[in-house]
């Protein structure tokens, strides 16, 4: 005996055909998952055009006016503005070649500190420093830190802006990011200069020393770097690893002058800042 029966459908929810030219799916998809780096809580509803695009001619009547009210009304939300923020965030992050796992640190980023600063019912500053703040932050969390003036350039906040905005950032957030060291991009400079990994790790070694000495107290880490790179490629000037202070400064960002003055004041303490296996004394004492 049966007493219920029940068929369950794994087919189409609508009919299809053959000659149908329609290109939208009339299946239904179901809801999606809640989106944590949006603020609304319930599901989102899309209103569409049948007659086209949202600029077509209204040939549908109420059906494309009610598309069209409700595409401006959702540019309103505070959703739409963090989604341009994301979206903003991932191209900063594209052209600076970082991979998406650092977008999305920066984004959570981004959602804490307009959550915390609608907590404390004050307005967030500029959004493109914030974003470029977060992504700031983010690299230096991720262990791949940029400069401020590489964050800068691909962004239209100025240099000055973001740096103010990086430490409101990371107090609503409650990190206590170090100061960056130069020996932290050092790495990086010498893979865009195509120099050779004892090299890399002889100016490593160079900016470390010149730091615990406190040589170059007060200089910019860039500056350091640069002065560093310098220094180990003076010492391999006959191989493939010479570079000249303008390469080193299109590489590093640090104006030529600045890179010259900084090794000058290296260059009275070369003995202590080069490593022993890296060059000969003789070497170190005649260096140019």
């Amino acid at each position: 005996v049966v007493f219920r029966d029940r068929l369950v459908s794994m087919a189409s929810e609508w009919r299809t055909f053959q000659d149908d030219d329609s290109k939208v799916d009339p299946n239904r998809a179901g809801g999606g998952a809640e989106n944590p780096l949006l603020s609304s809580e319930a599901g989102g509803t899309m209103i569409q055009n049948p007659g086209g695009g949202r600029n077509a001619v209204d040939t549908c009547g109420s059906a494309a006016n009610l598309s069209k009210n409700q595409y401006r009304a959702s540019n309103q939300t505070h959703d739409r503005v963090l989604m341009d923020s994301y979206k903003e965030i991932d191209r900063m992050c594209e052209r600076m070649n970082l991979n998406q796992s650092i977008a999305k640190a920066a984004q959570h980023m981004f959602k804490t500190v307009d959550d915390k600063c609608k907590e404390m019912k004050k307005p967030m500053r500029s959004g493109d420093a914030v974003v470029a703040a977060t992504v700031f932050t983010a690299c230096r969390e991720e262990g791949v830190p940029r400069t401020l003036r590489e964050v800068c350039a691909v962004t239209t906040a100025s240099k000055k802006d973001i740096g103010r905005t990086v430490k409101q950032v990371q107090q609503l957030l409650g990190k206590t990011v170090q100061p960056m060291k130069a020996s932290d991009i050092i790495t990086r400079f010498c893979s865009n200069l195509r120099v050779s990994s004892e090299l890399e790790r002889c100016a490593i070694a160079i900016a470390e020393n010149a730091a615990s000495q406190n040589i170059t107290e007060g200089r910019v880490y860039t500056s350091i770097a640069g002065a560093a790179i310098f220094m180990a490629c003076l010492l391999r000037a006959d191989t493939g690893d010479d570079r000249t202070c303008f390469q080193i400064s299109q590489a590093t960002g640090a104006a030529e002058a600045t890179i010259r003055q900084t090794f000058r004041d290296m260059h009275m303490k070369r003995g202590l800042l080069v490593p022993e296996t890296f060059a000969s004394k003789l070497l170190i004492d005649n260096m140019p």
